[in-house]
C-alpha cells in the first residue's frame, strides 16, 4: 500500500492541472502473516527440555495433593464479644473503668492439640459502638503472645460516639507473634490467658455522658496466615475429591495418534510435615471431551496404602527442616496412554491420615509455612514417536492493510518450509472474533513433503507453495475478520520412531499479489 501511495504522489505531479481521470492497474505484494511452528512452541516452555544432543524432552511436573499449616486446622476468628447495658443516666469521670475481665480462652480446635503457634501475619480486630460522648480507652493482652520477647499489650483509643451509633473498627498488626498455647500452668493445650479492660479516656475533656444504652465490643483475629504450628495434629482424614480439574496442556493439539517410544514416570512424596501419614489413591483418570474419551490410570498403587515417615525438624531459622522423600515408580503404568489421548481434563480421588498410629511424638507434631506434604506426578519423556494424523493447531493474526475496494483480484501463496523428517498436510481457515471458521482457503488434502535428513538432528528443509485463489466473497471474509487458524497434520514412517530435535521446526509464510485498478480524477 506504501507502494501505492508513492505511485499516487508520483502520478499527481506529473498531471499538474489535468481534469482528464487517470486510471491504471497494477500489483502489489501483500504479506499477512509469517510464523514457525516447533513442538517448542506448541507445547509450554516448562514442558519442554533440551538434552546435550539437542534431543527434545517432554516433561511434566504436576503437583496433585498438598497439606499445609493452614490445612490442618482452621484458625478460629471470634475471641471475645460484649454487649454491655449503660443507663441513660450514666456519667463516668475520665479514667474510669467501667469493665474489667482476666479469663483463660480455650480455642476450639478439636481433634488438634496445639500448643506453640508462630503467625506469619494477621491482624487483631476491634470492632467497637461507644455509646459515650467522650473516647473510651481498650486495653487487649495477651501475655502469651509475644514479639521479640514483649508480651501483647496494646491500648487503643476509640472517639467518643453519637447519636448514630457508628461502629468504629481498629486493627492491630499480629505479623511474626508467637503464641504459646499451654496456658497459665504450662500443661495444657489450645488455651492462653487474655486481660481486656475498657475505661474512659485519661485524655477525655470532660465527664463521659451516656447518649447510647449499649456498648458493643467484638475482638476477633483476621486475616491470620500461620508460620508455624507444633502440638499433636490429631487422627484426622484429609479427603481429596472426588474432583475434576481442567488441564491445558494439549490445547494446541487436536487429534491423531501418538506412540511414544519410551518414558520414565514417577509419582513423587515429599512430607515436610512433623507428623506420620498415609496416603491413598482411589482414582485417577484422563478425558478428553473432545473426541469424549475416558481412559482410567491402572496401576497396582490404585487403592495401595503408603506410609509416609514425618519430616524431621532442624532448629536452623533458614533451613528449619529436613523432609521424607517417597518416590514410587509408574512406569509399567498405562501413565503414557493417559498422556496420549490429549486430554482436557483430569478427574481423581485421594485421601490422606494424618497420625494414623495415634499421638506417637508425645504432643510435638510440627508444621513450616512453605514446608508441606505434596504429591507430583513426573514424567519425564524423550520426543521419540511414531505419529499418525498427529494434528497441531494455531491461531494467527493477519492484516491486509487498508481499503481493499479497489481490488480486482487476489491470489495468496501459502509458502511452507518444512524442516520436520516426516510429511505434513496443512489446513487453512479464516475465523470470526469468537473463533468460529467462516472460510477454509486449504482444504486437508495438500501434501507437503518431508525435510532431508542430512544427519541425525539435521535436516534440509523443503519449500512448498500452495496458491489460493479467492472469490470476491472469499476476499471480503479476509478484509472483515483478524485471524486465521491453522491446522498441520503430521504423519511419520510407522516403522521406526522418529526423533525430535530442536532445530526440526516448520516455517510458514502467507502472501498475497493483489490486482489492483487505480484512479486519479
Amino acid at each position: 500500500m506504501k507502494r501505492l501511495l508513492a505511485i499516487y504522489i508520483l502520478l499527481i505531479l506529473l498531471i499538474g492541472c489535468k481534469k482528464n481521470p487517470i486510471e491504471w492497474d497494477t500489483s502489489l505484494n501483500l504479506p499477512l502473516f509469517q510464523t514457525e511452528l516447533s513442538f517448542t512452541n506448541i507445547l509450554p516452555d516448562s514442558m519442554i527440555s533440551v538434552d546435550e544432543n539437542r534431543l527434545l524432552s517432554l516433561v511434566i511436573d504436576k503437583k496433585l495433593f498438598s497439606l499445609s499449616t493452614n490445612s490442618i486446622t482452621t484458625f478460629p476468628d471470634s475471641i471475645f464479644q460484649l454487649d454491655l447495658e449503660i443507663p441513660n443516666t450514666a456519667l463516668l469521670a475520665p479514667n474510669a473503668l467501667f469493665f474489667y475481665k482476666n479469663e483463660l480462652q480455650t480455642l476450639q480446635l478439636s481433634p488438634v492439640e496445639l500448643t506453640q503457634i508462630a503467625l506469619y501475619k494477621g491482624f487483631l480486630t476491634f470492632e467497637v459502638i461507644n455509646p459515650f460522648d467522650q473516647p473510651i480507652e481498650i486495653e487487649y493482652q495477651i501475655p502469651a503472645a509475644k514479639l521479640n520477647g514483649n508480651p501483647l499489650r496494646k491500648k487503643v483509643t476509640i472517639p467518643k460516639g453519637n447519636a448514630h451509633s457508628n461502629n468504629y473498627t481498629a486493627r492491630i498488626n499480629l505479623d511474626a507473634y508467637r503464641l504459646d498455647l499451654r496456658g497459665p500452668q504450662l500443661n495444657s493445650f489450645n488455651s492462653y490467658q487474655n486481660i481486656l479492660s475498657v475505661r474512659v479516656s485519661p485524655q477525655a475533656t470532660d465527664s463521659a455522658r451516656a447518649i447510647g444504652n449499649q456498648l458493643f465490643l467484638k475482638i476477633h483475629f483476621e486475616d491470620i496466615d500461620l508460620a508455624y504450628i507444633k502440638g499433636y495434629f490429631g487422627k484426622q482424614r484429609q479427603n481429596y475429591g472426588p474432583k475434576t480439574e481442567e488441564i491445558t496442556f494439549f490445547d494446541r493439539i487436536t487429534e491423531g495418534t501418538l506412540d511414544l517410544e519410551k518414558s520414565r514416570a514417577f509419582l513423587t512424596i515429599q512430607n515436610g510435615i512433623g507428623a506420620d501419614l498415609q496416603f491413598q489413591l482411589q482414582e485417577l483418570s484422563a478425558t478428553n471431551t473432545k473426541n469424549n474419551s475416558e481412559i482410567p490410570f491402572q496401576s497396582s498403587l490404585i487403592n495401595s496404602t503408603i506410609n509416609i515417615t514425618r519430616a524431621s525438624e532442624t532448629n536452623l531459622p533458614h533451613n528449619p527442616v529436613i523432609p521424607s522423600q517417597t518416590e514410587i515408580d509408574i512406569t509399567n503404568s498405562n501413565i503414557l496412554e493417559l498422556l496420549t489421548a490429549f486430554p482436557d481434563k483430569i478427574s481423581y480421588c485421594a485421601s490422606l491420615e494424618v497420625n494414623p498410629m495415634g499421638n506417637i511424638s508425645s504432643g510435638n507434631d510440627f508444621v513450616y509455612r512453605l514446608h508441606d506434604f505434596n504429591t507430583r506426578l513426573y514424567l519425564e519423556i524423550p520426543l521419540s514417536f511414531t505419529a499418525a494424523n498427529l494434528t497441531l493447531r494455531d491461531e494467527l493474526p493477519y492484516s491486509v492493510g487498508e481499503d481493499l475496494a479497489n481490488i480486482n483480484s487476489l491470489d495468496l501463496n501459502l509458502i511452507v518450509e518444512n524442516g520436520f523428517p516426516f510429511s505434513a498436510r496443512i489446513k487453512l481457515e479464516i475465523i470470526d472474533q469468537l473463533g468460529n471458521s467462516v472460510c477454509t482457503l486449504i482444504e486437508n488434502d495438500k501434501l507437503i513433503s518431508p525435510a532431508q535428513l542430512i544427519e541425525e538432528g539435521v535436516t534440509a528443509a523443503t519449500r512448498s507453495i500452495i496458491p489460493i485463489k479467492l472469490t470476491k466473497q472469499e476476499t471480503n471474509l479476509l478484509k472483515n475478520n483478524s485471524k486465521m487458524r491453522i491446522f498441520v497434520t503430521l504423519n511419520t514412517d510407522n516403522s521406526n520412531y522418529t526423533k525430535i530435535y530442536e532445530s526440526y521446526k516448520m516455517a510458514l509464510k502467507l502472501s498475497g499479489i493483489v490486482d489492483y485498478h487505480a484512479v486519479i480524477e
